[in-house]
């Protein structure tokens, strides 16, 4: 998670702070970032290398073609550890470019970071504690994870959650900043958190009492403050599905100075397949007043081999970027992955994002993503990856964009369970 207090000297020494929090990682807290380079070890622990090439299609105020070499050493861990269940890792990429890279990426030479850990402990079906945390250092548009509205990829990014389940009581946090290094966009900080008591609970009829709180500070200034208080009812329809309905109040606060109060109404379906199926799925939407104040939907279907998914989202936000108060930001991304013949890998995933003011006129943007990538297994000891991404904003318009990237690499990943035996 990232850290609320003195968050503007945090922020600058990211660089060197980050970097030594990274190599901790690799040290003490075993793990890789599950990207689709690397493929599972034999044991709970993996480390490995990884020697690639890439080719950029550069389109934006500058035009430029340029080439890239990487060394990427990473870590993964994936297993029991001290009664937690743990799924962590870290990679640091190692980046020397050619041709006309310099008017892009400014320089020659550069390091992309990358950390990613969770951790869950059960006690019993419904006792539990699960936390989340993840690090990201990269100048690559192509490299943020598919989620950035402002196409600029030199950015610092942490995030982080916990939540919990404890016999009358739920309750989770999230944080995550977004630090822009270029000058001229706006730094962006989102916090909020749930808590809900639930003084009836049963295996079918659950009550509960809830308080939310939500803060998004762009350019070190809170743009939006909202506080709800509700009261929820939530049923197990069946064995699968829980359906969930609440109303009550909620107030925002502007950094014009602007407040509001307004009815909340809220829905919510959640399908589990941990028991017998392979369709998990969720629903939930929050209508204040009379129009819909936020939505996530997100289904993921287990294939024979693989896995596919879809999400959407609608909610409030700190993008930052070229923004200076709080966006609209709406999302869908859609992708699927599958294995063939036991040793070939392959996978797509798109998305599409666009991000308004909040509250009032301003600029719009929206970005088109996509990447395609094929992993084969050469030997046991030996992975080989090629891969495609795509990224234009804005998308939809006429004219040309304000910036379009095309990416094409190679790689060979060396894997430590290979040489178990």
């Amino acid at each position: 998670m990232a850290e609320r207090a003195d968050l503007q000297s945090a922020r600058r020494s990211h660089s060197g702070r980050g970097r030594f929090a990274l190599i901790l990682a690799l040290l003490v807290v075993p793990g890789g970032v599950g990207l689709a380079t690397c493929a599972r070890a034999e044991g709970p622990l993996e480390f490995g290398a990884a020697l690639g090439s890439s080719w950029y299609d550069h389109r934006a105020l500058v035009a430029a073609d340029y080439s890239l070499r990487t060394f990427r050493p990473y870590l993964r861990y994936g297993g029991p550890l001290a009664g937690w269940e743990v799924d962590a890792g870290a990679q640091t990429r190692f980046e020397f470019y050619s041709g006309d890279a310099d008017s892009v990426v400014g320089s020659g030479r550069h390091t992309n970071d990358r950390f990613r850990a969770a951790a869950v402990r059960r006690w019993s079906e419904h006792d539990d504690l699960a936390f989340e945390a993840g690090y990201l250092r990269t100048h690559d548009v192509l490299d943020d994870d598919l989620s950035a509205i402002v196409a600029d990829g030199k950015l610092v990014r942490l995030n982080g959650g916990v939540e919990t389940h404890a016999g009358m009581f739920e309750g989770m946090a999230h944080v995550r900043s977004t630090d822009y290094e270029r000058p001229g966009l706006s730094d962006g900080l989102s916090l909020g958190g749930t808590a809900r008591l639930f003084p009836l609970r049963q295996a079918v009829h659950s009550a509960y009492v809830g308080f939310d709180a939500t803060q998004l500070d762009v350019a070190h200034r809170t743009a939006l403050a909202s506080k709800a208080a509700t009261l929820g009812y939530r049923r197990a329809v069946d064995p699968l599905l829980t359906a969930e309905v609440e109303a009550g109040g909620v107030e925002h606060h502007f950094d014009d100075g602007g407040r509001e109060r307004k009815f909340l109404f809220g829905l919510g379906l959640e399908r589990d397949p941990r028991r017998v199926g392979a369709l998990a799925a969720s629903l939930h939407a929050r209508f204040e007043g009379d129009s819909l104040a936020s939505v996530a939907a997100l289904a993921r279907y287990a294939l024979a081999s693989g896995r596919a998914w879809l999400s959407a989202t609608s909610t409030a936000d700190a993008e930052g970027g070229l923004f200076r108060s709080a966006t609209r930001t709406q999302r869908i991304a859609l992708g699927v992955e599958d294995t063939l013949a036991r040793a070939n890998v392959l996978g797509v995933e798109t998305s599409y994002a666009r991000g308004r003011p909040f509250r009032g006129e301003g600029a719009s943007t929206s970005v088109l993503r996509a990447s395609a990538w094929a992993l084969r297994r050469v030997q046991p000891w030996l992975n080989a990856r090629i891969a495609a991404s795509y990224l234009r904003e804005p998308f939809g318009t006429s004219g040309s964009p304000v910036l379009r990237r095309i990416r094409l690499e190679a790689e060979l990943i060396v894997l430590s369970g290979g040489f178990a035996g």
